[in-house]
């Protein structure tokens, strides 16, 4: 029979669980930071580009899910997740109109698309971009760089190759402003509470085809919004990540409190990012094969985004490589400000808070295609940060402690009594009973002598650990 426990983070209706995972209670804030190219022109000429970041350019994230569909027999849940992004100017530096300069992300991504295609085709990215009049860096605005503009390098594209591309807006978060995302398919934990949250199928896929291998392409873990309960401080949080198309995991740090609740915090590792050279388990991660493995501190995602040569990392290249720090001029990594962490409450395994920062970073080298680039030496730069974070509130951890771990704590205190009861009855009735054979004996011995007397010796209460 399932505990009051069980029942309450299963991810089923009527359950304290499902409420948030309907719809969150409380937004997340998104919090991003642009990095502004101070040396564009010199940048071109082969110079280190010099970085400075602007922001926080805050937004209020609204997530709601949608399609949501359940199998009770298998014990899943579909849906799709949806996000409202809101942005908040009295929490920003500036407004979204703000501008900087950044590196033209279509003009490196079809110049990647097209290096290994025979001349003759190379040359139309050529003509493209002259007939654009096109350049590598170029200035855009917050909002442009985030949430899209149309590129007049894609629209002639579009013109010349009608229907080859899907769009001509680029942006690096273009379509997941109030859009449902992918389908999801989670284990609801009806069947074994241990399983609740964990990844059936993400865009119908129970297991990815981009990487080297079978490790490299497991879907395992939660969608990050919950973590199975019971949770022990040596087994790590492992999560799937549609973003960047690949699974990943967080290692326990140390026991927390937020709002009087003891939690456990959890961080990515360094090994996560690390190089196959350091960690042979990254080797699938190398893109194509294992020839073109990417440096410590990088996460390839140019097989799920359309080809673009885009790299993840954690803000200012924590735990990178030093050549990466070396490319470019302005990085500051610092852990406490740039780590990715969450905070999970250790017996239902609810998420109470999370820091996920993340970089988004563009390689850009020398191509023959693009007149331009023909200086530019191989650099990773970077373009934003972003840090989505969210934090259990007073109200919510009032309500928490007394919906949930109050009737915890006494249904735990009931069972350790009933258990401490029972093994003192168990323990006095072996007691009794020896002392009823002894007396035995001396009937047997001495059948006159029916006064004898024996002292009562005194027992300790016996609670067994739970």
């Amino acid at each position: 029979m399932a505990s009051y426990h069980d029942q309450d983070v299963a991810l089923v209706p009527g359950t304290t669980a499902y409420d948030g995972f309907e719809e969150m209670a409380v937004p997340m804030r998104m919090q991003y930071w642009v990095w502004d190219i101070l040396n564009p022109d010199d940048f071109l000429m082969g110079d280190k580009p010099i970085m400075e970041q602007k922001g926080p350019y805050t937004y209020l994230e609204y997530r709601n899910k949608l399609n949501i569909t359940h199998d009770h027999d298998e014990g899943t849940v579909s849906f799709r997740g949806r996000t409202n992004y809101q942005f908040v100017p009295e929490e920003s530096v500036g407004l979204e109109s703000d501008t900087f300069w950044t590196v033209n992300v279509p003009v490196f991504t079809v110049a990647n698309l097209l290096k290994d295609q025979p001349g003759p085709i190379k040359n139309i990215q050529r003509l493209i971009h002259e007939l654009s009049n096109a350049t590598s860096v170029l200035e855009l605005s917050v909002y442009d760089v985030i949430w899209g503009y149309e590129d007049a390098y894609l629209l002639l594209f579009d013109e010349l190759f009608p229907g080859q591309i899907p769009t001509t807006i680029f942006g690096l978060f273009a379509g997941t402003n109030y859009t449902a995302g992918k389908p999801w398919v989670l284990k609801t934990g009806e069947k074994d509470i241990k399983d609740v949250g964990q990844v059936v199928s993400w865009n119908g896929l129970t297991e990815l085809d981009f990487w080297g291998t079978e490790w490299a392409n497991m879907i395992n873990g939660t969608d990050a919004s919950t973590t199975a309960p019971f949770k022990k401080s040596s087994e790590d949080v492992y999560v799937f990540v549609g973003t960047i198309c690949r699974s990943g995991y967080l290692t326990y740090q140390r026991e927390n409190e937020l709002e009087g609740l003891k939690t456990g915090r959890y961080q990515v590792p360094f090994e996560l990012f690390a190089n196959a050279t350091i960690n042979p388990d990254n080797i699938g991660f190398c893109y194509p094969d294992e020839n073109n493995c990417h440096p410590t501190g990088m996460i390839n995602a140019e097989p799920c985004q359309s080809g673009a040569p885009v790299f993840f990392s954690l803000p200012h290249f924590l735990y990178g490589d030093p050549l990466l720090l070396e490319g470019v001029i302005g990085m500051e990594p610092n852990e406490e400000e740039h780590i990715l962490s969450f905070d999970v409450e250790m017996l239902t395994g609810i998420v109470f808070a999370v820091s996920n920062r993340i970089q988004v970073n563009l390689k850009v080298q020398s191509y023959n295609t693009v007149p331009d680039t023909r200086f530019l030496r191989t650099t990773y730069v970077p373009m934003v940060w972003l840090n989505e974070s969210s934090i259990i509130d007073a109200e919510s951890a009032e309500f928490f402690k007394s919906s949930i771990i109050l009737p915890l704590l006494i249904a735990r205190i009931a069972v350790g009594l009933l258990i401490g009861i029972g093994g003192v009855m168990i323990i006095a009735g072996i007691i009794g009973y020896c002392c009823l054979c002894k007396d035995e004996k001396k009937v047997e011995k001495k059948p006159i002598e029916m006064q004898g007397s024996y002292n009562k010796g005194e027992t300790n209460h016996v609670y067994e650990k739970e």
